[in-house]
């Protein structure tokens, strides 16, 4: 017990001779955090010159009608050719699994019609707009229960059941699955196709990650998101270990497709320590802006953040008593903030048309 307590003592007393660690504030002037760099010497930055932006514009045939309603837009996609090969190769799958497996007591398969795929995919986009927690609620006839809808006089529940149980897209016979090849035939991919639009030349990129429940290779959880549950829609194209996926996007496309980009990216090992902190401070990736010249900047008007805002303590300062101030932004930011409003107009329209109906197929989902 003695040399136990001889041990202790000499611990104690080294302990209080430790020189404490020296600590920093937490929010620091962005001055004292520029002069944590050291002096940069031969460096030269050319930024990137591209071509004139072309503004948005649609590829529609001459014969388009200029009055167009929401049905002559989806008949762009589902042409009746389209809709005549789904209904074949429904049709011959039904077959197919009718003869795989002999159910006893099933109906007999009635030969799908174009006329009646076209009332199915109708219904399908309904039931995206009109969600009812049940499937069977679309044909209710009793007001107490729930809204009636006109569904039931066009087609029956057990066939509308029959006709999603059987649906095929591609030839059954033939069939390719996309996690062992990818399909041979291009017309299943027409939606990353630019068919009837060309965008502009400022297009604004960001990853989707969807909510999903089902159980699928294509999803993952990650439990410190609101939704941990989810789909990611977009994968990293280019990966570097100092960037974020988008930070690499824009390295990668410089360097390899000679595209003009700008991104936000995450700080590295050979960054200040304070801008690892919660500091507040976004880090911007460009290789089209240049932050030394005059016309580098340009005056806007900016509102007064509200006292909640996470920098407010340090932005306020700026405004004061004004409610709002001009103020002189390097244009890099004023760009990234204006296009970035792309996408999250994006996630709100996809947003209102969300949907959580149980399915098997992950294909499904798109007629919601």
């Amino acid at each position: 017990p003695t040399k136990i307590k001889h041990l202790l003592d000499n611990a104690n007393s080294s302990d209080s001779e430790a020189t404490p660690p020296v600590k920093k504030a937490k929010l620091e002037a962005i001055e004292a955090i520029l002069n944590e760099f050291e002096p940069i010497k031969d460096v030269s930055f050319e930024p990137f010159k591209y071509e004139t932006l072309q503004p948005t514009k649609a590829t529609l045939s001459p014969d388009f009608p200029a009055t167009a309603k929401p049905y002559d837009y989806f008949t762009l996609f589902f042409t009746p050719t389209f809709l005549q090969i789904i209904t074949s190769n429904t049709n011959r799958y039904a077959n197919l699994q009718r003869i795989r497996v002999k159910q006893e007591r099933s109906r007999q398969w009635r030969k799908l019609l174009v006329e009646e795929l076209f009332v199915f995919i109708k219904i399908l986009v309904y039931m995206g707009i009109h969600e009812e927690p049940r499937i069977d609620m679309y044909w209710n006839t009793d007001k107490k229960r729930s809204p009636i809808h006109t569904i039931s006089a066009y087609i029956a529940l057990n066939r509308y059941k029959e006709i999603k149980k059987y649906c095929h897209i591609s030839n059954p016979e033939n069939d390719e699955r996309l996690s062992r090849h990818l399909p041979t035939n291009t017309i299943w991919w027409y939606k990353i196709k630019l068919l009837y639009y060309s965008p502009s030349s400022e297009v604004s990129i960001n990853e989707l990650i969807v909510r999903c429940f089902s159980r699928s290779s294509y999803t993952y959880k990650m439990p410190s998101k609101p939704i941990n549950s989810r789909a990611k829609g977009l994968q990293a194209l280019f990966k570097h270990p100092q960037l974020t996926p988008t930070g690499s996007l824009v390295r990668s496309l410089l360097r390899k497709c000679g595209y003009s980009a700008i991104s936000t990216t995450r700080p590295h090992s050979q960054l200040p320590t304070n801008f690892k902190q919660d500091n507040n401070i976004i880090l911007a990736l460009s290789n089209i802006h240049t932050v030394h010249q005059t016309n580098d900047f340009k005056t806007k008007i900016r509102k007064r953040p509200t006292k909640t805002l996470t920098n407010s303590r340090i932005v306020r300062q700026i405004f004061k008593e004004d409610y709002t101030k001009e103020l002189h932004i390097p244009r890099f930011i004023d760009n990234y903030n204006h296009h970035i409003r792309r996408v999250d107009l994006a996630n709100q329209f996809r947003e209102a048309y969300k949907t959580y109906r149980t399915t098997q197929r992950n294909w499904w989902p798109l007629f919601y």
